[in-house]
């Protein structure tokens, strides 16, 4: 709360560091990081009182008794004070520490990051208005956890701050959007498919950077998996499955890159108030749009420099809103209301309910509390819309949702849009473990789709879709905890059919590719193009791998070096200890026969599919890498890699080292693990630590069924016919 204490210390820190290393500009040093603030109890500086009577008008010394003995003052001056003492430390917490600290870091040529806005109350005793203390920040950064919630008494988890931090990036032109991320108390149990729907769902409320949490320094004396901080994500190659990690990174740094390079997209703009402390909440919880519609946050600093243009409320750094949404306060700050005022002259629409009175600050006039009631006057032509949802203003103002499908009151997908100069960038995720086909309409008008995967690196041409007045309609299928990128792009075409259905409510399970459209389903399938169907009777060709596998282990940990698998199993249901509790990674072999005439149609392509495993695999075939299979579906193209006759499969499933950490509890002399760690929280038990005795073994390896599927691409086929 001091700035001479900040400038003191941040100039001992960095001048230490520069006797060593020099002039930071010229080293790999960018930034400091200053961690989320978990202090508590009360907070003092000598400053506090100057400061104090600056902002509020008054004094405070005679009103301390009001921090100690809330009944010391009647109502509501005992309200009045502390929300006063809130917004003083608000304000030396924010000037004196974090904007103090990053000017003295950039004069060194450094940048500060910090969870500056909490997590905040009332989880921490966070004094700081969040939006505004990140937005102090070079790169404000905020925290989310893999199996593991703190619920408030609303149902709003928070341990996650994501939104509010999206928001301030946006709100100050931060541009990047940190994370501390896949933070758990979940130790070495999860894959990189366990921590994907954490990661996408981070996105979707506007990460763009992803920070590991993670803990680093295990020498090789210690043992595997080693030792470790008691929280945080252990992302090192002590990780039995880290030596095939390369394109999950590859995954978070495509998706982080294209949102890096955009701006956010979203029809309201929601005020969350003049409270201090104050918090955002995470997506649709403290407050939501609607289904298929987006909201940026903003504060009182931010909201008082909006500007309407054309009928849309404009943000300093240009973000532009249909729609100003103010959270329900029965105080309001008499600039906030004066600001109302002039942003309804100018044509602005707002929605919010009445305030009762006007916040008394110093050198503030009290006739202002007569344009509560002229300003939400219902029966003038200007007002403050105060009795309808947000949905129905967009939807009188002509706005329709940015996303549409049949079931999006449910939530099976969720979204979020990015814009970049011409092009524009919908974010999908599945938020299930289950495949979904939709027919998904976009807010978009003459432009053409592509499909970005960011699992594989793909662009590929969306050849079926139509356009109508409000929307540009596709079908989109993903597989479970899958995620893409819809892109837009100027220009028109026409498509090679408008619709494609197998007489079901929703699409058939579709891949898009540069071949054409893959339909993974057998059926009747109906294609339609300027009022004409074509009907193909579609099937696919499976052939299942079956037989025994050899299956090769490393000895070092327990196991025998090879096994006969007659079917594919589970570790955890081997008999032999060494493979029950195995930790580690272990090669299935088998060579299968593929005839020469397998089918008869040029361009079919076929897929190797391994059906399901636990928890990574990296696939060869006839000694040719396929690659790592670490996201469903676990598939890859083999059809230029297959021979005629013998072919040799090779797969490598790593899995964690949880099951030889229980193991070695269980086993009489085995000690084939350290740690410092002696419990751990499970799926399923949010709060609950468990002994490595009592942790549920965690199913591992290949399980199948691995099959090849033959699929024909459905434009090529119908344009055949």
């Amino acid at each position: 709360f001091d700035a001479q204490a900040t400038e003191a210390h941040f100039t001992y820190v960095i001048e230490k560091l520069i006797q060593t290393m020099g002039d930071l500009r010229a080293t790999a040093l960018k930034s400091l990081y200053l961690a989320s603030y978990e202090a508590t109890g009360f907070v003092w500086t000598t400053s506090l009182p100057d400061l104090f009577a600056a902002i509020n008008g008054y004094e405070v010394a005679r009103f301390l008794p009001v921090i100690f003995e809330p009944t010391a003052f009647a109502e509501p001056v005992a309200s009045k004070v502390k929300r006063d003492l809130q917004r003083t430390l608000s304000e030396l917490m924010i000037t004196n520490f974090y904007q103090r600290a990053r000017a003295v870091a950039n004069r060194y040529g450094l940048k500060i990051n910090s969870e500056s806005g909490g997590p905040g109350l009332p989880l921490h005793n966070v004094p700081a208005e969040p939006l505004r203390a990140l937005g102090a920040m070079d790169l404000p950064r905020g925290e989310f956890w893999v199996n593991h919630s703190r619920f408030n008494e609303a149902g709003i988890d928070i341990s996650r701050v994501v939104k509010e931090v999206s928001a301030a990036a946006h709100l100050y032109g931060r541009g990047i959007v940190e994370e501390e991320a896949f933070t758990t108390f979940q130790h070495w149990q999860e894959g990189p498919f366990d921590l994907k729907p954490y990661g996408d769902r981070a996105f979707a409320e506007g990460m763009n950077r992803v920070v590991i949490h993670g803990f680093s320094h295990s020498p090789d004396s210690f043992g595997s998996p080693g030792i470790a901080y008691h929280a945080g994500t252990h992302f090192n190659d002590r990780r039995v499955w880290f030596s095939k990690i390369r394109p999950f990174n590859d995954y978070l740094a495509r998706t982080s890159f294209v949102l890096q390079e955009s701006e956010f997209v979203a029809d309201v703009l929601y005020y969350y108030g003049d409270a201090i402390p104050n918090f955002g909440g995470h997506k649709n919880s403290r407050f939501m749009v609607g289904p298929g519609y987006d909201y940026e946050i903003t504060n009182t600093e931010i909201l008082l420099q909006l500007e309407v243009k054309d009928g849309q409320l404009v943000l300093p750094t240009g973000g532009k809103f249909s729609l100003l949404v103010l959270a329900d306060e029965t105080e309001i700050n008499p600039l906030v209301l004066k600001k109302l005022e002039a942003l309804i002259d100018d044509g602005a629409i707002i929605l919010g309910s009445q305030p009762e009175a006007v916040i008394a600050l110093p050198d503030r006039t009290a006739d202002l509390a007569t344009i509560i009631p002229r300003l939400w006057d219902q029966s003038t032509d200007r007002h403050v819309i105060a009795d309808q949802t947000p949905v129905t203003v967009l939807h009188t103002l002509g706005v329709g949702p940015d996303v549409d499908y049949v079931d999006r009151a449910l939530y099976p997908i969720d979204f979020v849009h990015y814009q970049k100069d011409a092009l524009d960038f919908y974010f999908l995720r599945n938020t299930a473990d289950r495949w979904v086909s939709r027919e998904i309409g976009f807010r978009q008008q003459q432009k053409i789709p592509e499909i970005w995967d960011a699992v594989s690196g793909e662009i590929v041409p969306v050849s079926v879709y139509t356009q109508t007045d409000s929307h540009l309609r596709m079908p989109i299928s993903l597989p479970p905890f899958g995620a893409l990128f819809v892109v837009f792009r100027p220009g028109t075409q026409n498509p090679i059919w408008s619709e494609i259905g197998m007489g079901q409510s929703h699409p058939p399970r579709l891949r898009h590719t540069n071949e054409g459209i893959m339909v993974m389903e057998d059926g009747r399938l109906t294609l339609r193009q300027n009022g004409r169907d074509v009907v193909i009777n579609h099937n696919l060709k499976h052939q299942p791998l079956t037989g025994a596998w050899e299956v090769f282990f490393d000895e070092t940990g327990g196991a025998p070096r090879r096994a006969i698998f007659p079917q594919l199993d589970s570790w955890t249901d081997a008999d032999t200890e060494g493979i029950k509790y195995y930790s580690g990674t272990a090669r299935y072999e088998k060579t299968f026969q593929y005839g020469i005439h397998d089918h008869a149609v040029s361009d079919a392509r076929v897929y190797l599919d391994l059906g399901d495993l636990s928890k990574v695999g990296e696939v060869w075939l006839n000694g040719k890498t396929l690659g790592v299979a670490w996201a469903k579906p676990y598939r890859f193209d083999v059809t230029d890699v297959l021979v005629p006759g013998s072919n040799e499969l090779k797969v490598e499933v790593a899995n964690v080292w949880s099951n030889r950490m229980k193991g070695d509890r269980h086993t009489e002399g085995k000690d084939y693990t350290f740690s410092n760690i002696p419990e751990t929280v499970i799926d399923g038990l949010n709060r609950t630590r468990v002994a490595w005795k009592d942790v549920p073994l965690i199913k591992s390896g290949l399980f199948g069924p691995v099959q090849l599927i033959t699929v024909v691409p459905v434009t090529k086929k119908a344009g055949n016919r």
